[in-house]
């Protein structure tokens, strides 16, 4: 035995008397648990075949089709905005394990942006950080693919408040300084 899931504190724990000799120092006990976590089966994801234009110029990011659904590379999205009315600031709050997002804040980037195209075949699996847009809590549509977060680029929009669309004679579209509107 490696682990033990309790469902209470660590000092209800301590307070457990337990007779010799005790096999359980040996393992690592997670405190308010309801047991360990399923890991999720990992879906195929293949790149959008969807031509981009961001205020009208055409841009390539890191985006996969899910389920009919465009998914981008987050902080390729926060790059493509930067210094347009729908920036955002994006970090990753490593004791909460949470992504967070600022709107109207510039984002600072990486250097891994804009890195490439997305490839063939490659394994999505639910993603399983939390997610905080202005400090607010947000339930959006996210896969972690390669270790990197990839969200519903349209719940972006409706979220971060610029718009999103798609139309046959001009593929997908972002505007920045437009309202999120459904029904485009």
């Amino acid at each position: 035995m490696t682990d033990v899931y309790y469902a209470g504190t660590e000092a209800q724990w301590k307070a457990i008397a337990i007779e010799e000799p005790n096999y359980l120092d040996r393992v690592t006990v997670h405190y308010n648990s309801a047991g360990p976590q399923p890991v999720p089966a990992p879906i195929m994801a293949d790149p959008t075949n969807d031509a981009l234009k961001v205020d009208g110029v055409s841009k390539v990011p890191t985006a996969y089709k899910i389920g009919g659904a465009n998914y981008f590379l987050l902080r390729d999205v926060a790059m493509l905005l930067n210094g347009t009315k729908g920036q955002f600031s994006v970090d990753f709050d490593t004791q909460k394990q949470a992504v967070i997002i600022v709107t109207g804040q510039p984002y600072k980037p990486l250097g891994t942006e804009l890195a490439g195209a997305a490839q063939s075949g490659t394994e999505a699996i639910v993603g399983n950080n939390d997610v905080y847009i202005n400090g607010e809590k947000v339930d959006l549509a996210v896969y972690k693919i390669g270790g990197a977060n990839y969200f519903k680029i349209r719940d972006l929009g409706e979220n971060l408040g610029f718009n999103v669309g798609w139309t046959l004679e001009q593929g997908m579209f972002i505007e920045s300084d437009k309202p999120y509107d459904p029904n485009n």
